[in-house]
């Protein structure tokens, strides 16, 4: 087994149970490998040539254990999830989404399984597809840069990309055409493998030559963000239950407090304390704001133990109105 066997092997988390055991991390041990690749020379050396010094046998015995071995940062969630997939093409620990599944399900207005019916034109009336709205939180998967062709002569190429986003549970693609594609250019190439938020519009395909419509769906993407940059700008609360008969009902209170000061941010903080009658108020949790974080929300998901918080988010899918089609301008 050589050091790129063993580097691998924890990045995909072979390890993770006895990291467990010991208080060791993947970090950890990746940033110690090339010490104990050496010192497992060095004995498998001395075993070999089956000699002792004198000073050697009345030394005390070596400590092999690991808790002499240097610690260091914990590596975040996402690049131990990115890890596994590249080594192994599947998440084997958990989902790059886990932390804001909860969030998304307030903030992404469909999931790719279930989209948003949407009529054909002969079926309306209408002489133009059917467009709706919509919000999608998910990782983006891929971001493939292409050359728009001229439509007329003198046009100039312009740069736009097709997207693959993963909603945690599948796939789907979305067009970042020319003009959307200029205000996003410098941060979304980089953005693969990065959670993001994507606002645009959803509507059947059409066939180029007949320009009739296909049953497939097709997601034009108007606004791009970040998704730690879309949970601020959507967001309004984050609503947090609590039990009123919960004997810890206030260490929970206090140790939410605790970590929002440890995440300030501009989210305003609700408790939903639940009465034994059914009734539930809404309280101010007189928490600043927090930061929806990663690591934030996945500690916050470990303190509820099963209790459920939401995320309330604003109803306008787009933060800047969309510019008018040619067609509507000439209305």
């Amino acid at each position: 087994v050589n050091k790129r066997v063993l580097e691998n092997l924890v990045k995909c988390g072979a390890f993770d149970e006895l990291a467990r055991a010991s208080g060791f991390h993947r970090a950890r041990y990746f940033n110690n490998i090339d010490f104990v690749v050496k010192r497992a020379a060095q004995r498998g050396r001395e075993k070999a040539s089956g000699q002792m010094d004198m000073f050697g046998m009345l030394a005390p015995e070596e400590d092999t254990s690991d808790a002499g071995l240097p610690d260091c940062p914990k590596w975040p969630s996402s690049q131990c999830f990115k890890d596994e997939r590249d080594l192994t093409g599947i998440y084997m620990t958990g989902h790059p989404l886990g932390a804001y599944a909860r969030v998304l399900e307030s903030l992404s207005t469909f999931k790719i399984s279930e989209p948003p019916e949407i009529p054909f034109m002969e079926e309306v009336g209408a002489d133009r597809p059917l467009r709706v709205a919509v919000r999608l939180g998910g990782m983006l998967k891929a971001c493939t840069v292409r050359m728009s062709k001229p439509k007329k002569e003198g046009d100039v190429p312009q740069p736009w990309a097709i997207l693959v986003v993963d909603d945690g549970e599948y796939e789907m693609e979305a067009l970042a055409f020319a003009k959307t594609f200029a205000k996003y250019k410098e941060w979304l190439p980089e953005a693969v493998d990065q959670p993001v938020l994507l606002c645009g519009e959803l509507a059947h395909r059409t066939n180029r030559e007949t320009r009739a419509e296909e049953p497939d769906i097709q997601f034009v993407v108007r606004e791009a963000y970040p998704l730690a940059t879309g949970l601020k700008k959507f967001s309004t609360a984050l609503h947090v239950s609590m039990r009123y008969t919960d004997p810890a009902l206030m260490e929970r209170t206090a140790a939410l407090k605790s970590l929002a000061a440890a995440h300030p941010g501009s989210v305003k903080v609700v408790l939903d304390l639940s009465w034994p009658n059914g009734v539930v108020t809404e309280i101010d949790s007189a928490i600043e704001g927090v930061e929806l974080t990663e690591e934030f929300l996945m500690e916050l998901t470990r303190m509820q133990k099963g209790d459920p918080y939401r995320l309330k988010a604003i109803k306008e899918i787009f933060l800047e109105p969309p510019e008018p089609r040619r067609w509507e301008r000439d209305k």
